[in-house]
């Protein structure tokens, strides 16, 4: 069965350096290994990041054995924090292992959502998913509970009777 996981690598702060800095690239390499172990059998791989964090996500890709294929920006409907430009978009990279069934449309690499409560991705992109990819869906570090998706992480319930 074909498999899509969808990931973070890191979190969005105002400081990625010292502690703050090595705690993210722990993370980051936490999120590898549960990557590994959860999606074993994943063909495509949707990993959120955020500026500060894109090289750490493509380090996670890399160690997980996918090939990265294109960037999805989220846009959202209002500024949030940064250290050099305040934020207003988070990514989301796309990679593949092996040949995974795919859906190609008309969709494209902009994704506009109005922002939501911390690290809550928008409904628009879950509905990209289940049009894109067939078979199973994962996700690592969920905050809610979805149907037809296995959700792993300690905050699962974060979000409950809310879309």
């Amino acid at each position: 069965m074909r498999r899509a996981c969808v990931g973070e690598a890191g979190a969005q702060r105002k400081r990625p350096r010292g502690l703050s800095g090595y705690l993210h690239a722990l993370s980051a390499t936490r999120l590898g290994c549960a990557g590994r172990a959860a999606a074993g059998r994943a063909r495509s791989l949707w990993l959120w990041t955020t500026n500060a964090h894109l090289s750490v996500a493509f380090g996670v890709i890399d160690s997980c054995g996918f090939e990265y294929k294109t960037l999805l920006t989220w846009v959202k409907d209002r500024m949030g924090t940064g250290e050099w430009l305040r934020g207003q978009t988070e990514h989301c990279l796309l990679a593949v292992r092996g040949k995974p069934v795919f859906l190609h449309g008309n969709r494209g690499t902009v994704l506009e959502a109005a922002r939501r409560e911390h690290s809550r991705k928008p409904e628009e992109f879950y509905a990209l998913v289940e049009e894109t990819c067939r078979g199973s869906k994962v996700e690592l570090f969920g905050r809610q509970e979805r149907e037809g998706w296995q959700v792993f992480g300690n905050q699962t319930n974060s979000f409950l009777n809310t879309r």
